[in-house]
């Protein structure tokens, strides 16, 4: 009896919710170059590039999702793809190894080509117990130091490790939307707007600590390859990152201020993932040491860049307005290549600093002229501010 496994609607509904918003994005980067006067064809086509290749790849996946099946009958397993269909007999399977994006079947023929069954399909773990009757059983792996998941020791039981595919698909998911976002917040912060890139980046780390609870401990910060368990650090890492650095898009008037706030949030991440972490919680085990670690660094970088970040953007108080001068401006030798002013008095600054401005600014102004200065007063009583023409 033949039975099709493909991907839930819920799957398919949720795939498609991210992708449409994300090829919009990558529709827009690709507009870029031309609202500038006069873009050359090296940008035109960089950025088209840089817009059009992830759009055709997330478009394919969308297509990959909604045609793919895996067909199982009494004598052969059928893969059904964007990309065509290949056919194994069940008795010419030489075996499968897990990986990071599904089942890999070996044919004992040189001449077969193998088949890739994607995680997220529905009844998966009845397809794997189907197929492990056929193929060779996986043992654990005696120098793994994590936790024995049931599906790494034999694939026919059930139990615990029923949600171990579901975990590896939300997690990558996780981890791809935020790599995605963290570029997005540090390279093009603007478009369309700020709020948007930097509520990505503040919710995906959080996000990703829910889920190591959610998924009773099989996901985890940093964990052992060996172990079969998906690992979230890329979620907790990329944003936390790109975060740490909005000292260099917001201008904070006293970073004394900073301190207490960031010390609460930074105790409050640090706290959740100790919580949740298995390789943390455990007694022992190799991975305890990196995960800890990993954990401190990115509490430190997502608490600061969280009350940097959120003090500014959700800041709706009244600004004051002051007025100072340019004594000079210059572009930075570093690899940023940053575009800044160095301005006079104002206000409560009674000495000259250096400020980063965008490019914008930086070529309609010259030393000698005036900016406005907006003074807000943070939503955590930071004051922090904004150079305008």
């Amino acid at each position: 009896m033949n039975r099709a496994h493909a991907y839930p609607v819920a799957t398919k509904v949720l795939f498609v919710i991210l992708v449409v918003p994300l090829s919009g994005l990558f529709a827009y980067i690709g507009y870029i170059p031309f609202t500038f006067d006069a873009p050359d064809t090296a940008m035109i086509v960089a950025f088209f590039l840089f817009g059009a290749i992830p759009i055709i790849l997330m478009l394919t996946g969308v297509v990959e999702i909604f045609r793919c099946r895996v067909t199982l009958d009494d004598n052969t397993i059928t893969r059904t793809g964007v990309f065509g269909t290949k056919t194994l007999r069940l008795i010419g399977i030489k075996g499968y190894k897990d990986g990071n994006s599904g089942i890999r079947l070996f044919p004992r023929d040189l001449n077969a080509r193998a088949i890739n069954i994607p995680y997220g399909l529905s009844d998966f773990d009845r397809l794997k117990a189907s197929i492990a009757m056929t193929v060779p059983e996986i043992k654990p792996d005696a120098e793994s130091d994590g936790p024995a998941l049931p599906e790494a020791i034999d694939p026919v039981k059930e139990g615990a490790g029923k949600s171990l595919p579901r975990a590896k698909l939300i997690t990558r998911a996780l981890n791809v939307t935020s790599v995605i976002a963290a570029a997005w917040y540090y390279f093009l912060p603007s478009y369309p707007s700020i709020s948007l890139p930097a509520a990505l980046c503040v919710l995906l780390p959080p996000a990703g600590i829910a889920l190591m609870h959610f998924s009773r401990q099989v996901v985890d910060i940093a964990a052992d390859p060996k172990s079969g368990r998906p690992d979230i650090l890329i979620t907790l890492l990329a944003p936390s990152f790109s975060l740490s650095l909005s000292f260099i898009m917001f201008n904070i008037l006293n970073y004394n201020k900073v301190w207490p706030v960031m010390t609460a949030v930074f105790c409050i991440i640090l706290a959740s993932m100790s919580l949740v972490s298995p390789s943390i919680k455990g007694n022992h085990g190799a991975r305890r040491i990196p995960s800890a670690t990993m954990a401190v660094i990115v509490a430190l970088m997502y608490s600061f860049g969280f009350t940097v970040t959120t003090n500014t953007i959700l800041d709706r108080s009244e600004p004051q307005r002051y007025t100072a001068s340019i004594v000079k401006k210059y572009i930075g030798s570093g690899k940023s290549q940053s575009t800044n002013f160095v301005i006079g008095p104002w206000g409560p600054v009674g000495t000259e600093e250096t400020i980063i401005v965008p490019l914008a600014l930086y070529k309609a102004r010259e030393p000698g002229d005036s900016v406005t200065i907006l003074l807000k007063s943070g939503l955590y009583d930071i004051p922090s501010y904004e150079v305008t023409e």
